[in-house]
Protein backbone atom coordinates (compact mmCIF):
# COMPACT_ATOMS: atom_id res chain seq x y z
CA UNK A 1 0.00 0.00 0.00
CA UNK A 2 1.24 3.36 -1.28
CA UNK A 3 2.07 5.85 2.16
CA UNK A 4 1.50 9.46 1.90
CA UNK A 5 2.83 11.97 4.96
CA UNK A 6 1.68 15.59 5.36
CA UNK A 7 4.72 17.61 5.87
CA UNK A 8 3.24 21.29 6.60
CA UNK A 9 -0.32 22.64 6.50
CA UNK A 10 -2.16 23.85 3.30
CA UNK A 11 -3.20 27.49 3.82
CA UNK A 12 -5.40 29.18 2.13
CA UNK A 13 -2.95 32.62 0.72
CA UNK A 14 -0.32 29.92 -0.26
CA UNK A 15 -0.64 30.03 -4.19
CA UNK A 16 2.14 27.66 -4.60
CA UNK A 17 1.77 24.67 -2.57
CA UNK A 18 4.66 23.62 -1.02
CA UNK A 19 3.86 19.96 -0.21
CA UNK A 20 5.20 16.97 -2.94
CA UNK A 21 5.31 13.96 -1.58
CA UNK A 22 6.61 10.56 -3.31
CA UNK A 23 6.63 6.95 -2.57
CA UNK A 24 7.84 3.86 -4.50
CA UNK A 25 5.95 0.88 -3.65
CA UNK A 26 7.55 -2.96 -4.06
CA UNK A 27 5.51 -3.29 -7.18
CA UNK A 28 7.46 -0.87 -8.99
CA UNK A 29 4.40 1.51 -9.28
CA UNK A 30 5.41 5.06 -7.95
CA UNK A 31 2.61 8.02 -6.35
CA UNK A 32 3.18 11.21 -5.52
CA UNK A 33 0.27 13.73 -3.86
CA UNK A 34 -0.33 17.14 -2.54
CA UNK A 35 -3.09 18.74 -0.73
CA UNK A 36 -5.49 21.60 -2.28
CA UNK A 37 -8.67 23.51 -1.32
CA UNK A 38 -10.51 25.89 -3.20
CA UNK A 39 -8.10 28.47 -2.64
CA UNK A 40 -4.82 27.07 -3.81
CA UNK A 41 -3.22 25.83 -6.31
CA UNK A 42 -0.79 22.66 -6.58
CA UNK A 43 1.13 21.50 -9.40
CA UNK A 44 1.98 17.73 -9.21
CA UNK A 45 4.28 16.88 -10.74
CA UNK A 46 7.02 13.62 -11.20
CA UNK A 47 10.56 14.32 -11.39
CA UNK A 48 11.10 13.91 -15.11
CA UNK A 49 7.35 15.09 -15.60
CA UNK A 50 5.83 12.08 -17.28
CA UNK A 51 3.20 12.67 -15.09
CA UNK A 52 1.62 15.96 -14.07
CA UNK A 53 -1.64 16.87 -12.52
CA UNK A 54 -1.85 21.13 -12.41
CA UNK A 55 -4.97 22.64 -10.34
CA UNK A 56 -5.61 25.87 -10.32
CA UNK A 57 -6.98 27.89 -8.22
CA UNK A 58 -10.93 27.69 -7.82
CA UNK A 59 -11.12 24.06 -9.40
CA UNK A 60 -11.70 21.99 -5.99
CA UNK A 61 -15.10 22.83 -4.99
CA UNK A 62 -15.27 24.61 -1.72
CA UNK A 63 -17.75 22.13 -0.16
CA UNK A 64 -14.97 19.73 -0.35
CA UNK A 65 -12.74 21.70 1.47
CA UNK A 66 -8.70 20.19 1.49
CA UNK A 67 -8.57 17.60 -1.16
CA UNK A 68 -5.45 15.18 -1.10
CA UNK A 69 -4.29 14.49 -4.64
CA UNK A 70 -2.71 11.38 -5.46
CA UNK A 71 -0.84 11.01 -9.19
CA UNK A 72 0.36 7.31 -9.57
CA UNK A 73 2.58 5.71 -12.71
CA UNK A 74 0.80 2.53 -13.04
CA UNK A 75 2.73 -0.53 -13.85
CA UNK A 76 0.65 -1.95 -16.87
CA UNK A 77 -3.34 -0.96 -17.84
CA UNK A 78 -5.95 -2.63 -15.17
CA UNK A 79 -8.12 -3.48 -18.41
CA UNK A 80 -7.01 -4.86 -21.77
CA UNK A 81 -6.77 -2.07 -24.09
CA UNK A 82 -9.18 -1.88 -27.59
CA UNK A 83 -8.45 -3.98 -30.41
CA UNK A 84 -5.54 -2.96 -32.12
CA UNK A 85 -3.71 -0.22 -29.29
CA UNK A 86 -1.01 -0.34 -27.29
CA UNK A 87 -0.16 1.76 -24.50
CA UNK A 88 2.49 4.37 -25.84
CA UNK A 89 3.28 5.47 -22.14
CA UNK A 90 2.80 4.55 -18.84
CA UNK A 91 -0.83 4.33 -17.60
CA UNK A 92 -1.41 6.97 -14.87
CA UNK A 93 -3.88 7.25 -11.83
CA UNK A 94 -5.16 10.47 -10.80
CA UNK A 95 -6.87 10.49 -7.50
CA UNK A 96 -9.19 10.74 -6.11
CA UNK A 97 -10.83 8.82 -8.17
CA UNK A 98 -13.72 10.23 -9.73
CA UNK A 99 -13.20 13.80 -7.66
CA UNK A 100 -14.80 16.83 -9.69
CA UNK A 101 -13.58 19.76 -10.43
CA UNK A 102 -15.17 23.20 -11.24
CA UNK A 103 -11.98 24.63 -13.30
CA UNK A 104 -10.16 22.87 -16.18
CA UNK A 105 -7.84 20.68 -14.19
CA UNK A 106 -4.70 20.42 -16.76
CA UNK A 107 -3.21 16.56 -16.90
CA UNK A 108 0.27 15.37 -18.72
CA UNK A 109 1.61 12.37 -19.57
CA UNK A 110 4.38 10.80 -20.75
CA UNK A 111 4.54 8.95 -23.95
CA UNK A 112 7.67 7.34 -26.30
CA UNK A 113 8.65 10.59 -28.69
CA UNK A 114 9.49 8.35 -31.47
CA UNK A 115 5.58 7.99 -32.09
CA UNK A 116 4.39 10.32 -34.54
CA UNK A 117 1.57 12.85 -32.66
CA UNK A 118 -0.76 11.70 -35.69
CA UNK A 119 -0.73 8.24 -34.72
CA UNK A 120 -1.51 8.86 -30.60
CA UNK A 121 -4.82 8.77 -28.56
CA UNK A 122 -5.43 9.72 -24.51
CA UNK A 123 -7.62 7.71 -23.61
CA UNK A 124 -9.27 6.62 -19.77
CA UNK A 125 -11.38 4.82 -18.04
CA UNK A 126 -13.88 5.68 -14.78
CA UNK A 127 -11.92 2.89 -12.04
CA UNK A 128 -9.76 -0.15 -12.62
CA UNK A 129 -13.09 -2.09 -12.74
CA UNK A 130 -14.46 0.17 -15.72
CA UNK A 131 -13.53 -1.93 -18.89
CA UNK A 132 -14.96 0.47 -21.26
CA UNK A 133 -11.78 2.74 -22.91
CA UNK A 134 -13.23 6.18 -24.41
CA UNK A 135 -11.00 8.79 -26.04
CA UNK A 136 -10.50 11.87 -24.16
CA UNK A 137 -10.90 14.21 -26.82
CA UNK A 138 -8.50 17.23 -27.36
CA UNK A 139 -5.54 16.07 -26.55
CA UNK A 140 -1.89 17.54 -28.13
CA UNK A 141 1.13 15.96 -28.31
CA UNK A 142 4.59 17.71 -28.25
CA UNK A 143 8.27 16.04 -27.66
CA UNK A 144 6.92 12.99 -25.48
CA UNK A 145 3.88 14.76 -23.16
CA UNK A 146 0.58 14.54 -24.13
CA UNK A 147 -1.71 17.47 -22.62
CA UNK A 148 -5.58 17.30 -21.77
CA UNK A 149 -7.96 19.45 -19.52
CA UNK A 150 -10.38 17.84 -17.46
CA UNK A 151 -13.37 18.05 -14.76
CA UNK A 152 -13.15 15.00 -13.07
CA UNK A 153 -10.17 12.14 -12.12
CA UNK A 154 -9.52 8.79 -13.07
CA UNK A 155 -7.28 6.92 -14.80
CA UNK A 156 -5.32 7.68 -18.23
CA UNK A 157 -2.68 6.89 -20.35
CA UNK A 158 -1.45 7.50 -23.89
CA UNK A 159 -1.87 4.66 -26.64
CA UNK A 160 -0.99 4.19 -30.37
CA UNK A 161 -1.67 1.31 -32.96
CA UNK A 162 -0.53 -1.81 -31.66
CA UNK A 163 2.46 -2.98 -33.55
CA UNK A 164 0.39 -6.64 -34.07
CA UNK A 165 -1.96 -4.21 -35.97
CA UNK A 166 -2.32 -3.99 -39.71
CA UNK A 167 -4.53 -3.81 -42.25
CA UNK A 168 -6.45 -6.29 -44.29
CA UNK A 169 -9.33 -6.50 -47.19
CA UNK A 170 -13.13 -6.43 -47.09
CA UNK A 171 -15.50 -7.91 -49.46
CA UNK A 172 -19.18 -7.49 -48.17
CA UNK A 173 -21.45 -9.45 -50.04
CA UNK A 174 -25.40 -9.27 -50.82
CA UNK A 175 -26.98 -12.34 -49.28
CA UNK A 176 -30.71 -13.15 -49.66
CA UNK A 177 -32.76 -15.18 -47.28
CA UNK A 178 -33.73 -18.51 -49.48
CA UNK A 179 -37.51 -17.12 -49.15
CA UNK A 180 -36.64 -14.83 -52.25
CA UNK A 181 -35.28 -17.70 -54.53
CA UNK A 182 -37.12 -20.49 -53.14
CA UNK A 183 -40.63 -18.86 -52.07
CA UNK A 184 -42.59 -19.42 -48.72
CA UNK A 185 -44.70 -22.83 -48.58
CA UNK A 186 -47.59 -23.32 -46.29
CA UNK A 187 -47.61 -25.43 -43.59
CA UNK A 188 -47.10 -25.90 -40.19
CA UNK A 189 -43.16 -25.36 -39.75
CA UNK A 190 -41.65 -21.71 -37.98
CA UNK A 191 -41.31 -20.30 -41.12
CA UNK A 192 -43.95 -21.50 -43.42
CA UNK A 193 -47.35 -19.69 -44.13
CA UNK A 194 -49.67 -20.87 -41.53
CA UNK A 195 -53.01 -20.04 -43.20
CA UNK A 196 -52.76 -22.65 -45.98
CA UNK A 197 -51.04 -20.29 -48.96
CA UNK A 198 -47.80 -20.64 -50.39
CA UNK A 199 -45.93 -17.58 -52.30
CA UNK A 200 -43.41 -17.93 -55.08
CA UNK A 201 -41.47 -14.75 -56.14
CA UNK A 202 -40.77 -14.16 -60.14
CA UNK A 203 -38.73 -10.73 -59.71
CA UNK A 204 -37.81 -9.11 -56.34
CA UNK A 205 -35.77 -6.02 -57.09
CA UNK A 206 -33.91 -4.03 -54.43
CA UNK A 207 -31.63 -1.02 -54.39
CA UNK A 208 -29.46 -1.60 -51.84
CA UNK A 209 -25.59 0.03 -50.86
CA UNK A 210 -23.92 3.09 -49.61
CA UNK A 211 -21.95 1.07 -46.72
CA UNK A 212 -20.53 2.56 -44.32
CA UNK A 213 -18.07 2.27 -41.35
CA UNK A 214 -16.96 3.85 -37.73
CA UNK A 215 -14.32 2.58 -35.95
CA UNK A 216 -15.02 1.17 -32.61
CA UNK A 217 -14.31 2.12 -30.15
CA UNK A 218 -12.96 5.38 -32.48
CA UNK A 219 -15.83 6.20 -34.62
CA UNK A 220 -13.73 9.10 -35.61
CA UNK A 221 -12.56 5.79 -38.12
CA UNK A 222 -14.49 5.85 -40.95
CA UNK A 223 -14.49 3.92 -44.08
CA UNK A 224 -17.22 3.45 -46.55
CA UNK A 225 -18.36 1.97 -50.42
CA UNK A 226 -20.83 3.98 -51.43
CA UNK A 227 -22.26 2.94 -54.82
CA UNK A 228 -26.01 1.68 -54.67
CA UNK A 229 -26.93 -1.51 -56.96
CA UNK A 230 -30.54 -2.55 -58.29
CA UNK A 231 -29.96 -5.98 -57.69
CA UNK A 232 -33.07 -8.57 -58.92
CA UNK A 233 -32.65 -10.28 -55.27
CA UNK A 234 -33.99 -13.91 -56.83
CA UNK A 235 -31.01 -14.17 -59.46
CA UNK A 236 -28.65 -13.84 -56.26
CA UNK A 237 -26.91 -17.57 -55.54
CA UNK A 238 -26.67 -18.78 -51.80
CA UNK A 239 -22.66 -18.02 -52.10
CA UNK A 240 -23.86 -14.27 -52.05
CA UNK A 241 -22.49 -11.98 -54.57
CA UNK A 242 -19.56 -9.85 -53.92
CA UNK A 243 -20.91 -5.94 -54.76
CA UNK A 244 -19.12 -3.75 -52.52
CA UNK A 245 -15.11 -3.54 -51.16
CA UNK A 246 -13.18 -1.91 -49.05
CA UNK A 247 -8.89 -2.44 -49.03
CA UNK A 248 -6.62 -1.70 -46.61
CA UNK A 249 -8.97 -1.58 -43.54
CA UNK A 250 -7.29 -1.25 -40.30
CA UNK A 251 -7.38 -4.22 -38.36
CA UNK A 252 -9.86 -4.08 -35.33
CA UNK A 253 -13.64 -3.23 -34.66
CA UNK A 254 -15.77 -1.97 -36.96
CA UNK A 255 -19.47 -0.97 -37.02
CA UNK A 256 -21.13 -1.10 -40.37
CA UNK A 257 -24.56 0.53 -41.56
CA UNK A 258 -26.35 0.43 -44.98
CA UNK A 259 -29.10 1.77 -47.00
CA UNK A 260 -32.16 0.74 -48.81
CA UNK A 261 -32.85 3.94 -50.58
CA UNK A 262 -35.15 4.73 -53.51
CA UNK A 263 -33.18 4.12 -56.96
CA UNK A 264 -33.77 7.76 -58.77
CA UNK A 265 -30.15 8.47 -57.98
CA UNK A 266 -27.34 8.90 -60.66
CA UNK A 267 -24.91 6.97 -58.50
CA UNK A 268 -27.54 4.08 -58.59
CA UNK A 269 -26.31 0.71 -60.84
CA UNK A 270 -28.10 -1.64 -62.07
CA UNK A 271 -26.55 -4.90 -61.81
CA UNK A 272 -27.13 -7.52 -64.47
CA UNK A 273 -29.78 -9.69 -63.59
CA UNK A 274 -31.95 -6.49 -63.78
CA UNK A 275 -33.59 -5.93 -66.79
CA UNK A 276 -33.23 -2.30 -68.34
CA UNK A 277 -37.26 -1.41 -68.49
CA UNK A 278 -37.60 -2.43 -64.77
CA UNK A 279 -34.51 -0.28 -63.61
CA UNK A 280 -35.79 2.32 -65.53
CA UNK A 281 -39.37 2.11 -63.81
CA UNK A 282 -37.67 2.41 -60.27
CA UNK A 283 -35.62 5.15 -61.45
CA UNK A 284 -38.55 6.96 -62.54
CA UNK A 285 -40.57 6.30 -59.61
CA UNK A 286 -37.92 6.65 -57.15
CA UNK A 287 -38.65 2.62 -55.57
CA UNK A 288 -36.23 0.83 -53.20
CA UNK A 289 -38.19 -2.50 -54.00
CA UNK A 290 -40.13 -4.06 -57.27
CA UNK A 291 -41.50 -7.47 -56.15
CA UNK A 292 -43.28 -9.62 -58.74
CA UNK A 293 -44.91 -12.77 -57.54
CA UNK A 294 -48.03 -14.68 -56.74
CA UNK A 295 -50.01 -17.00 -54.15
CA UNK A 296 -51.27 -19.76 -54.32
CA UNK A 297 -54.33 -22.46 -52.57
CA UNK A 298 -56.33 -24.95 -54.07
CA UNK A 299 -59.11 -23.90 -51.93
CA UNK A 300 -58.19 -20.50 -51.80
CA UNK A 301 -60.40 -17.63 -51.38
CA UNK A 302 -60.43 -13.82 -51.33
CA UNK A 303 -63.03 -12.10 -48.54
CA UNK A 304 -63.16 -8.35 -49.18
CA UNK A 305 -64.73 -5.67 -47.19
CA UNK A 306 -67.97 -5.42 -48.96
CA UNK A 307 -68.37 -2.07 -48.71
CA UNK A 308 -65.46 -1.44 -50.88
CA UNK A 309 -65.66 -4.08 -53.36
CA UNK A 310 -66.57 -1.71 -57.00
CA UNK A 311 -69.67 -1.35 -58.61
CA UNK A 312 -70.72 -3.94 -61.63
CA UNK A 313 -68.40 -6.60 -60.26
CA UNK A 314 -70.26 -9.68 -60.95
CA UNK A 315 -68.72 -12.54 -59.32
CA UNK A 316 -70.54 -15.09 -57.77
CA UNK A 317 -69.56 -16.08 -54.22
CA UNK A 318 -68.74 -19.55 -52.85
CA UNK A 319 -71.57 -19.59 -49.74
CA UNK A 320 -68.53 -18.70 -47.04
CA UNK A 321 -67.94 -15.66 -45.10
CA UNK A 322 -65.20 -14.16 -42.47
CA UNK A 323 -65.53 -13.20 -38.90
CA UNK A 324 -67.28 -9.87 -40.47
CA UNK A 325 -69.33 -11.15 -42.51
CA UNK A 326 -68.17 -10.32 -45.90
CA UNK A 327 -69.18 -12.67 -48.70
CA UNK A 328 -65.70 -15.08 -50.30
CA UNK A 329 -65.40 -15.59 -53.92
CA UNK A 330 -62.67 -18.85 -54.65
CA UNK A 331 -59.65 -17.14 -55.63
CA UNK A 332 -57.11 -20.08 -55.87
CA UNK A 333 -53.83 -18.11 -57.56
CA UNK A 334 -53.52 -14.34 -56.76
CA UNK A 335 -50.50 -12.46 -58.36
CA UNK A 336 -49.06 -9.21 -57.76
CA UNK A 337 -46.57 -6.16 -58.35
CA UNK A 338 -45.42 -4.34 -56.36
CA UNK A 339 -43.67 -0.88 -56.87
CA UNK A 340 -42.64 0.06 -53.23
CA UNK A 341 -40.54 3.28 -51.87
CA UNK A 342 -39.18 1.95 -48.58
CA UNK A 343 -36.07 4.11 -48.28
CA UNK A 344 -34.01 3.09 -45.28
CA UNK A 345 -30.76 3.28 -43.35
CA UNK A 346 -30.15 -0.11 -41.66
CA UNK A 347 -27.74 0.12 -38.58
CA UNK A 348 -25.64 -0.11 -36.87
CA UNK A 349 -25.32 -3.73 -37.37
CA UNK A 350 -25.09 -6.59 -34.96
CA UNK A 351 -23.77 -10.47 -35.98
CA UNK A 352 -26.18 -13.31 -35.92
CA UNK A 353 -23.84 -15.14 -33.59
CA UNK A 354 -23.18 -13.25 -30.60
CA UNK A 355 -25.33 -10.16 -30.98
CA UNK A 356 -21.81 -8.36 -30.42
CA UNK A 357 -21.74 -4.93 -32.62
CA UNK A 358 -20.20 -4.98 -36.19
CA UNK A 359 -17.87 -6.61 -36.96
CA UNK A 360 -14.01 -7.79 -36.55
CA UNK A 361 -10.92 -7.31 -38.87
CA UNK A 362 -7.81 -9.37 -38.65
CA UNK A 363 -4.33 -7.59 -39.05
CA UNK A 364 -3.36 -9.07 -42.26
CA UNK A 365 -5.23 -11.02 -45.58
CA UNK A 366 -9.39 -11.07 -45.89
CA UNK A 367 -11.96 -10.77 -44.62
CA UNK A 368 -15.91 -10.79 -45.87
CA UNK A 369 -19.40 -9.91 -44.50
CA UNK A 370 -23.08 -10.13 -45.86
CA UNK A 371 -25.98 -7.57 -45.76
CA UNK A 372 -28.90 -9.96 -45.97
CA UNK A 373 -31.86 -9.39 -47.55
CA UNK A 374 -35.12 -11.02 -45.88
CA UNK A 375 -38.15 -11.59 -48.11
CA UNK A 376 -41.17 -12.70 -46.03
CA UNK A 377 -41.89 -10.08 -43.69
CA UNK A 378 -44.75 -8.58 -45.64
CA UNK A 379 -46.57 -11.97 -44.50
CA UNK A 380 -45.12 -11.15 -40.60
CA UNK A 381 -48.11 -11.04 -37.88
CA UNK A 382 -46.36 -7.94 -36.44
CA UNK A 383 -42.64 -6.49 -36.25
CA UNK A 384 -40.55 -7.80 -34.16
CA UNK A 385 -37.98 -6.26 -32.60
CA UNK A 386 -34.35 -9.26 -32.34
CA UNK A 387 -35.65 -12.78 -32.79
CA UNK A 388 -38.36 -13.31 -35.37
CA UNK A 389 -38.90 -16.99 -33.34
CA UNK A 390 -42.24 -14.99 -32.10
CA UNK A 391 -44.04 -14.14 -35.65
CA UNK A 392 -46.78 -16.14 -37.84
CA UNK A 393 -46.99 -15.80 -40.75
CA UNK A 394 -50.37 -15.56 -42.87
CA UNK A 395 -51.06 -14.54 -46.55
CA UNK A 396 -54.70 -14.03 -46.29
CA UNK A 397 -54.92 -10.23 -45.69
CA UNK A 398 -53.41 -10.43 -48.84
CA UNK A 399 -55.92 -12.44 -50.42
CA UNK A 400 -58.91 -10.03 -49.28
CA UNK A 401 -57.38 -7.30 -50.67
CA UNK A 402 -58.03 -8.18 -54.22
CA UNK A 403 -61.04 -5.86 -54.13
CA UNK A 404 -62.07 -6.28 -57.82
CA UNK A 405 -61.54 -9.93 -57.67
CA UNK A 406 -59.78 -10.37 -60.60
CA UNK A 407 -56.66 -12.67 -59.43
CA UNK A 408 -54.65 -9.73 -58.81
CA UNK A 409 -53.63 -7.59 -56.03
CA UNK A 410 -52.43 -3.62 -57.31
CA UNK A 411 -51.71 -0.77 -54.89
CA UNK A 412 -54.36 1.10 -55.48
CA UNK A 413 -56.34 -1.90 -53.87
CA UNK A 414 -53.97 -1.54 -51.14
CA UNK A 415 -54.46 2.35 -50.78
CA UNK A 416 -58.14 1.90 -49.99
CA UNK A 417 -57.79 -0.86 -47.47
CA UNK A 418 -57.20 0.57 -43.96
CA UNK A 419 -55.92 -2.30 -41.57
CA UNK A 420 -59.43 -2.23 -39.37
CA UNK A 421 -61.33 -2.94 -42.78
CA UNK A 422 -59.77 -6.66 -42.76
CA UNK A 423 -61.54 -8.81 -40.84
CA UNK A 424 -57.92 -11.25 -41.18
CA UNK A 425 -56.26 -8.56 -39.00
CA UNK A 426 -57.89 -9.83 -35.56
CA UNK A 427 -55.43 -10.04 -32.29
CA UNK A 428 -53.40 -12.68 -33.92
CA UNK A 429 -51.95 -9.40 -34.85
CA UNK A 430 -49.48 -6.44 -33.00
CA UNK A 431 -48.88 -3.59 -34.85
CA UNK A 432 -46.24 -1.73 -32.34
CA UNK A 433 -43.20 -1.14 -33.40
CA UNK A 434 -44.28 0.20 -36.78
CA UNK A 435 -41.68 2.67 -38.32
CA UNK A 436 -44.54 4.95 -39.86
CA UNK A 437 -48.18 5.40 -39.44
CA UNK A 438 -50.70 2.37 -40.36
CA UNK A 439 -53.09 4.35 -42.22
CA UNK A 440 -53.66 1.41 -45.34
CA UNK A 441 -52.39 -1.81 -46.44
CA UNK A 442 -50.22 0.21 -48.30
CA UNK A 443 -48.17 1.33 -45.37
CA UNK A 444 -48.29 -1.51 -43.78
CA UNK A 445 -46.41 -3.45 -46.98
CA UNK A 446 -43.85 0.06 -46.85
CA UNK A 447 -43.24 -0.85 -43.04
CA UNK A 448 -42.82 -4.56 -43.23
CA UNK A 449 -40.36 -3.80 -46.16
CA UNK A 450 -38.56 -1.31 -44.30
CA UNK A 451 -37.60 -4.38 -41.40
CA UNK A 452 -36.31 -6.75 -43.94
CA UNK A 453 -32.41 -5.82 -43.79
CA UNK A 454 -29.99 -7.86 -41.70
CA UNK A 455 -26.63 -8.38 -41.16
CA UNK A 456 -24.71 -11.96 -41.17
CA UNK A 457 -27.91 -13.93 -41.96
CA UNK A 458 -30.31 -12.98 -39.05
CA UNK A 459 -28.01 -10.16 -37.18
CA UNK A 460 -30.01 -7.20 -36.54
CA UNK A 461 -29.87 -4.08 -38.12
CA UNK A 462 -31.57 -0.94 -36.69
CA UNK A 463 -34.19 0.71 -38.94
CA UNK A 464 -34.10 3.55 -39.30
Amino acid sequence: MNRYLKSISSLPMLLGLALLLSHCSDDSEESIGAFVSNDTTASVTFTDTTGVAEIPAGAVPEADGEVQIIVTRLDGVPQPLPSGFQTAGRALRFEPEGQQFDEDVTLRLGYDPSIAASDLKVMRLDNASDTSWEEVMGASFDQGLAEVTVRSFSIYVVVSPSTSAGNADLSILLEVEDTIVDGVAAGDGDEDIADGWSVSFDRYLAAIGDVQLSGIPDASAQASDTQVFVVDLTQVSQAGLPLWSIDELASGDWNIEYRTPGASGNDVQAHSSVETADFTEMQDDDLTYLIEGSMSQSNGESCPPAGLIPNGIEVASNGNQNADGDDCYDNATISFRLGVPAATTFGPCEAEEDAEPGFNMPASGSQSVALTIHGDHIFFNGFPEGDEGGITRLAQWLADCDLNLDGEVTQAELEQIAPADLAELDDRYQFGGATITLNTMWDYVIAQLRTQGHFQGEGECTPN
